[in-house]
């Protein structure tokens, strides 16, 4: 498996799609939200290191799942950038193999 050292740049509204499920949560139950944003904050930064251990799903776009949430982290990597662009943080529940695309 090739480990990379890559940058995390994101897409502008991811810092929105993190609000919101942030949001949600805490709606649900006090610090719950907090608790989301730490673990998809973990997720995001992993990508660092371990970018190619998630399999392409659509075009080149890969994702990983935010730990227990039903929450994926949609990216895709630019090898000569050394940079993993995250692209949405997206709730599965929105059934992600239909709904899903590149944002502009």
């Amino acid at each position: 498996m090739k480990k990379s050292n890559f940058k995390i740049a994101l897409h502008p509204e991811v810092k929105n799609d993190l609000q919101e499920a942030i949001d949600y949560y805490n709606d649900k139950k006090l610090g719950l939200g907090d608790t989301f944003y730490l673990v998809a904050k973990k997720e995001m930064e992993s990508l660092k290191k371990d970018a190619f251990l998630y399999e392409v799903r659509f075009e080149d776009a890969r994702f990983l799942k935010v730990g227990k949430f039903p929450y994926l982290i949609y990216y895709y990597i630019v090898e000569e950038e050394k940079t993993v662009y995250i692209d949405t943080v997206k709730n599965m529940s929105v059934d992600p193999d239909k709904n899903w695309k590149t944002r502009e």
